[in-house]
């Protein structure tokens, strides 16, 4: 599947906090955001979800939500 450059422009975007993401994190449902955003809505280990409506729980090990390391590597692609 090729993307179009609009496409990319908006795989950038941080669907919580609308700037380009920063350290992009993949959630349980499959979106990524800022993993600032997620440390700013996260709850007692508990993210409620305002994309499918579910409780993401912070995995355990203390490295939070895994790295979507695709986005970040286009990112730094400029």
């Amino acid at each position: 599947m090729f993307y179009t450059e609009d496409e990319i422009k908006r795989l950038k975007i941080c669907k919580i906090c609308k700037e380009e993401l920063a350290d992009p994190r993949i959630l349980p449902c499959g979106e990524t955001v800022c993993n600032e955003c997620i440390a700013i809505k996260l709850l007692n280990s508990e993210l409620n979800c305002e994309f499918c409506n579910n409780k993401h729980h912070s995995p355990p090990d203390g490295q939070g939500f895994p790295v979507n390391k695709i986005i970040r590597d286009l990112i730094k692609t400029r």
